[in-house]
């Protein structure tokens, strides 16, 4: 951002501001250790915190590969029950504006000039960027307790007067404002390889295709309410 990188630089470390000419550390964010997402938006930094995560010990115990990567893909799996915690800290001094506890899905997390958003693993949650109070949480749109490392997650957008969310084969509109969904689509292609949810929106057009499984597939759907 401008003149300044912020990293997390893993499990156990807080969140560093560094100078983006020399790298020299300028700031370390406090009570940051184990961000494992961050965003910086207009001056905040929002660090989505997983203090009780582990250095993944990867040891094999199956000769076959395949068996390996399910094992695997079921023990790190993010799961619901595995709270999180997202803060909003001020870039320039370190202070703290807020922090709430929530399971937060993996790569879903997004913000604007009035909001964060988030999802829960079975509705979209919205809070004020500046004190962190809920300003809605939607109805339950996907039950999706865990994310195996093989699933990428769901994609979560932010466009205008609309979030958008797209879990396995379907793409929700959810209103900016309130969280009431305005339309859904079903039969959406699965995408990605270990990557989250192929979804763009382009001229006020949501795309989203099955890229990397062979299949020459679109889907478009115009941004408004029917």
């Amino acid at each position: 951002v401008k003149d300044t990188v912020y990293v997390a630089p893993g499990v156990g470390k807080n969140v560093l501001a560094l100078d983006a000419v020399t790298g020299e550390v300028r700031r370390e964010y406090k009570n940051t250790a184990t961000t494992v997402e961050l965003i910086c938006s207009n001056g905040v930094v929002f660090p989505m915190v997983e203090p009780d995560r582990k250095m993944v010990d990867y040891r094999q115990e199956h000769p076959n590969c395949w068996h390996e990567r399910d094992r695997a893909s079921e023990k790190w799996a993010w799961r619901k029950e595995s709270k999180q915690r997202l803060m909003a800290i001020e870039a320039n001094t370190g202070k703290t504006k807020w922090a709430v506890k929530s399971p937060i899905a993996t790569m879903t997390l997004a913000v604007d000039n009035k909001k964060a958003c988030f999802f829960d693993g079975e509705s979209v949650v919205a809070v004020d960027r500046d004190t962190g109070k809920v300003l809605w949480e939607s109805e339950t749109l996907e039950e999706m307790g865990r994310l195996k490392t093989g699933y990428g997650g769901p994609k979560l957008l932010l466009h205008g007067q609309y979030v958008l969310l797209s879990p396995q084969k379907k793409i929700y509109a959810l209103k900016a404002n309130t969280g009431e969904v305005v339309w859904s689509v079903s039969g959406k292609p699965r995408s990605g390889h270990h990557s989250p949810e192929d979804l763009f929106v382009i001229n006020d057009i949501v795309w989203a295709a099955g890229t990397a499984r062979g299949r020459k597939t679109r889907l478009n759907r115009l941004l408004k309410e029917n």
